[in-house]
């Protein structure tokens, strides 16, 4: 008798279900082989780009990670993220994750530089194979450097400070401009010290499979009752708006390989 033999693995048919369920920003977390790319545009960050690869399970845990790259032109950023599934059966999924990065001003020596960590959970809601719902809370910590260090009246030979930086020292500074920066700072006189600090965000992320390999995807973040955070100020960085709109949107897509 003449064996048949039984096809292992998932079919054409679930693979190609499985690749447009894929998304970049929700707790169900890439499988092992799977990756994203990520393009997009909105405020503070002007340019934003992210790759994701599917590494597997730690445990019972699915867990990717990646790296992402964001700009204001004032300032770019540079960070590691990962994230862990901890509960996935659909429509719902639940997990969490978190980014470690840094950045600076690539043109000049203004000493401008940050590094910077968001820690938070997320909870997804598929439907239809093609639309994902994501709510996210997290905390956003941060230093920042927006000035070189001022000591016995100047700053350091080898830097060269903005204008800001070099009015503010110098008493130059319009007083609306110098008492925007000192609350945001928490008080007069920090601007030549690190900004460290802390905010509890949330978001809404809405991404839609629009394509069997591209999804596009829009998030809306920001923070209730938070502080202004200074490295968002028009009076610091040029690019951003004059007072930190504490409410950011983001807008872009996907290509899933």
């Amino acid at each position: 008798a003449v064996l048949e033999k039984i096809p292992t693995g998932p079919t054409a048919a679930e693979t190609l279900r499985e690749q447009r369920g894929l998304t970049s920003f929700g707790a169900r977390t890439l499988p092992l082989g799977r990756s994203t790319i990520d393009f997009g545009s909105g405020y503070p960050y002007y340019v934003n780009g992210a790759i994701t690869v599917g590494a597997g399970t730690i445990g019972n845990f699915g867990f990717d990670a990646g790296v992402e790259l964001r700009s204001y032109f004032a300032r770019t950023d540079l960070a590691m993220k990962a994230r862990l599934t901890l509960y996935d059966k659909a429509p719902f999924s639940m997990g969490v994750y978190g980014t470690l990065g840094g950045g600076t001003d690539l043109l000049g020596n203004s000493e401008r530089n940050t590094a910077f960590s968001d820690v938070g959970g997320q909870v997804s809601l598929t439907g239809l194979g093609a639309v994902t719902v994501t709510g996210k809370a997290y905390l956003n910590l941060w230093s920042d450097r927006h000035c070189p260090e001022f000591k016995d009246g100047a700053f350091p030979s080898e830097s060269d400070p903005t204008d800001t930086c070099a009015a503010y020292a110098n008493g130059t500074l319009g007083p609306s401009s110098r008492e925007r920066i000192d609350t945001a700072l928490g008080g007069a006189g920090k601007l030549f010290e690190r900004d460290v600090g802390a905010r509890l965000m949330t978001a809404i992320v809405v991404e839609v499979a629009f394509r069997q390999h591209w999804n596009l995807w829009a998030i809306v973040e920001g923070g209730l009752f938070q502080s202004e955070r200074a490295a968002f100020l028009s009076d610091l960085y040029a690019p951003m708006l004059q007072e930190d709109a504490r409410r950011y949107l983001r807008l872009g897509a996907t290509y899933k390989f």
